[in-house]
């Protein structure tokens, strides 16, 4: 199971388990960003920094980092909005108490 933690910049940093511990791996490794990039087809900066969590996974990276790890894009974008949602509830949860259910009630 994957575990999803909150990094500083808003964007998911996932714990690695499973067939994703490799990836772990290489984002932690500064010596293995480069290469990571460069399997990928992306600029060294962009690991960089989704490793430092500076910036969110985007459907173009899914596409990429599946290939590279033999997982889905729907891995890597389900663990980014599933961290975006849990963001977004802090921020508005007060204000989806006070929402109340139109399913049953008279339009």
């Amino acid at each position: 199971m994957r575990e999803i933690k909150h990094g500083p910049a808003g964007h998911v940093r996932m714990t690695p388990a499973g067939g994703t511990q490799k990836a772990g791996a290489a984002f932690q490794s500064q010596s293995l960003r480069g290469a990571l990039a460069k399997v990928c087809g992306v600029p060294r900066t962009r690991i960089e920094r989704l490793a430092s969590e500076a910036t969110g996974v985007t459907p173009d990276t899914a596409l990429r980092l599946s290939k590279a790890f033999g997982t889905t894009a729907a891995l890597w974008l389900n663990l980014q909005n599933a961290f975006d949602v849990q963001i977004a509830e802090r921020k508005i949860g007060k204000e989806l108490k006070n929402i109340e259910p139109v399913i049953g009630h008279a339009a």
